[in-house]
């Protein structure tokens, strides 16, 4: 477009049914394609149709906004997207705002097709702090390289993120190496604080091998929830909390940082309390950091507590494989896990290895499979079921957890 739109559009409650674009030679594609310091709310479009080469939204292709926070508000998409390369999403395809931006109240269900830089929301953010609250995707997200749920890319200084949601799939395709796969969040980079809050994540993510196309390692940085949190710069700090992951992960190759949860995950001061993942991973022999939470934690300062994983972690050949974390390098206070866990060199039924201080922590050595870990202590799952245990352990039954019967516990 050669006039960016610049102001104010309420849709008012009203619906755009049918909107078909189809330019899959021209950049900036939506139903607005470029916008400046706009403000969007109240828009609901359905069985909508929008294809273009890259920066393609369901609302707005690519938002900039210099001198204010970019609102998108009460905003509903249901239809498809389809891009060549970058930038693609259900509502935006790329934010670039230095004064932030406020995402809240939307949802997205649909068919997200492209490359890099994709989610079933907003496919990349660029900028300060943005703040997404009380959001859902739903639907299918096919592309490559930093795909999201939510959000594929993102490089600032701030996130918040509260009471969001994704369920569906995510597709990576073949022609290369697939990384920084999230059910919610891809690639998070470059930030300083990262909070996310209240929120879960059931979508699956699988990648089938083609070897006629592409030959090599097949993932990395996969997570139920998160692919990567500061894989190129390491955040001051980051917090995760009351959040959860059920989607599986199949990878039919080799695979390097996986985790229920989070597949990397690093940051001066981490926190993660009450979150649990409950989905399967599958990946082939010769992966390596494989965990039924996180594939590979390091922080300096900070801690886990009250974390659980129930899925089974299925890697064997693999190595650094845990049914809670494969490589860790923390602090972890009062967390389980009861899956199947199988893999190679330096594989524990709670974790892989790692230099870590773990107390109050157990694994299941009869339902693991496995009778060692690099933390925890193992136990029967007589025991595991056991409430006394825990309450001897320090664990609080009046606040946090609870437990049935012949069964494991989870958080109220």
């Amino acid at each position: 477009p050669k006039q960016p739109f610049m102001g104010t559009f309420n849709g008012s409650g009203f619906t755009i049914d049918g909107l078909t674009i189809n330019r899959p030679e021209e950049n900036h594609i939506g139903l607005f394609g470029y916008s400046i310091s706009a403000l969007y709310r109240d828009i609901y479009l359905e069985n909508a149709s929008i294809q273009g080469l890259n920066y393609v939204g369901g609302i707005v292709g690519h938002a900039l906004s210099s001198y204010e926070p970019l609102l998108l508000l009460n905003i509903h998409f249901y239809g498809e997207i389809t891009g060549d390369t970058v930038s693609c999403g259900g509502i935006a395809g790329h934010i670039t705002s230095g004064k932030g931006a406020i995402f809240s109240d939307n949802s997205s269900n649909a068919d997200v097709d492209c490359y890099n830089f994709t989610g079933g929301m907003i496919g990349q953010f660029s900028g300060s702090k943005l703040q997404l609250i009380n959001s859902t995707f739903a639907g299918t997200v096919s592309a490559q390289m930093q795909v999201g749920g939510v959000l594929g890319a993102f490089s600032g200084i701030e996130i918040y993120a509260d009471n969001i949601s994704s369920s569906g799939e995510v597709l990576t395709k073949n022609e290369s190496q697939s990384f920084e796969i999230g059910g919610l969040f891809g690639g998070i980079h470059n930030i300083d604080d990262f909070e996310l809050s209240n929120s879960h994540s059931s979508m699956n993510i699988s990648r089938a091998i083609d070897a006629t196309v592409y030959e090599g390692l097949e993932g990395s940085k996969i997570g139920g929830l998160i692919g990567a949190l500061g894989a190129l710069s390491i955040p001051e700090q980051s917090n995760i909390s009351g959040c959860y992951a059920e989607g599986d992960i199949t990878i039919e190759g080799e695979a390097d940082q996986v985790g229920g949860m989070v597949g990397f995950a690093a940051a001066s001061y981490s926190y993660v309390n009450k979150s649990f993942a409950t989905g399967n991973i599958s990946v082939a022999a010769g992966s390596t950091f494989i965990g039924g939470v996180f594939g590979f934690y390091q922080s300096g300062l900070g801690s886990l507590t009250n974390v659980y994983s129930t899925g089974n972690v299925l890697a064997e050949g693999a190595s650094y494989v845990g049914g809670l974390i494969g490589q860790f390098n923390g602090e972890l206070n009062g967390g389980y896990s009861a899956g199947l866990v199988e893999g190679g060199d330096s594989t524990g039924g709670l974790i892989g290895s790692g230099s870590s201080t773990v107390t109050n922590s157990f694994w299941d050595i009869e339902t693991s499979g496995q009778e060692t870990s690099a933390g925890g202590a193992g136990l029967t799952t007589e025991e595991m079921q056991n409430q006394y245990i825990y309450e001897s352990a320090g664990w609080d039954f009046e606040t946090i957890w609870k437990m049935e019967p012949g069964s494991y516990p989870v958080l109220q």
